[in-house]
């Protein structure tokens, strides 16, 4: 993200293709808002949210398995 931006994350959808559970962690400059949490085999997790994020702040998504995806949405405005 460039400097002078501000992004407001509305969403996170993390899909897991596998047909076993999976589990997700999602954490937000380092600090964990969903720990490790049950994906369904085929199925999906959604996160709906309104987080104000600096430059240089981060996002981890991280699944248990390969089978996981993700997909972050939201919006940037640049002062």
């Amino acid at each position: 993200m460039p400097a002078n931006t501000t992004t407001i994350v509305t969403n996170i959808v993390v899909t897991n293709s596998s047909s076993s559970a999976a589990t997700v962690l999602i954490q937000l400059n380092g600090t964990s808002i969903i720990p490790n949490t049950t994906v369904p085999g085929n199925g999906i997790f959604t996160l709906d949210i309104t987080q104000v994020m600096d430059a240089g702040d981060t996002i981890r998504v991280q699944g248990s398995t390969t089978t996981c995806s993700h997909f972050i949405s939201g919006v940037e405005v640049t002062a």
